[in-house]
């Protein structure tokens, strides 16, 4: 291949894994004058990532690739217990510790993955956790927890 290279970082190479749905980097972009791309560390083309990794191989802008591998980590809210939401408040320094619309809540300061972490709430006494963006705004962490809250009773 006699075709220059140019890195493109605006773009990623990444999959979705068939099993759980999580999405994943592979790779940086290099693109050549005639518009193929080859990853940037491993220097193997598509075809070849695609044989390594499997089906699912895409190349994307760097923004859809954080909008798909964020919403393939966040979950709903699910019960826990007391025990769980203290023990979690007090082993790592709570990120914005808030009360609003009547539910306590709290972010975990360490990340599962990028900017997904472990949210934890209290509704009355009701105790909720969940994985979502560190930065949802607590009115929607509220809402969330509200309507989780809403299904159980129904």
């Amino acid at each position: 291949m006699n075709d220059r290279l140019k890195a493109n970082f605006d773009l990623l190479i990444y999959r979705t894994d068939p099993e759980t749905g999580r999405v994943g980097s592979i790779d940086g972009v290099l693109e050549t004058d005639t518009g193929e791309y080859i990853g940037l560390y491993s220097g193997k083309t598509l075809a070849e990532l695609t044989a390594e990794y499997g089906m699912g191989v895409t190349v994307g802008t760097v923004d859809e690739y954080r909008n798909l591998h964020d919403a393939s980590y966040r979950t709903r809210p699910v019960p826990t217990c007391a025990e769980v939401y203290q023990e979690m408040l007090e082993i790592l320094p709570p990120v914005n510790w808030v009360t609003v619309g009547g539910v306590e809540s709290f972010r975990m300061s360490e990340r599962l993955t990028g900017a997904i972490t472990a949210i934890y709430a209290r509704l009355g006494g009701t105790y909720w956790t969940f994985y979502d963006r560190i930065d949802l705004p607590p009115a929607e962490v509220a809402a969330k927890v509200r309507a989780a809250y809403l299904e159980r009773e129904v």
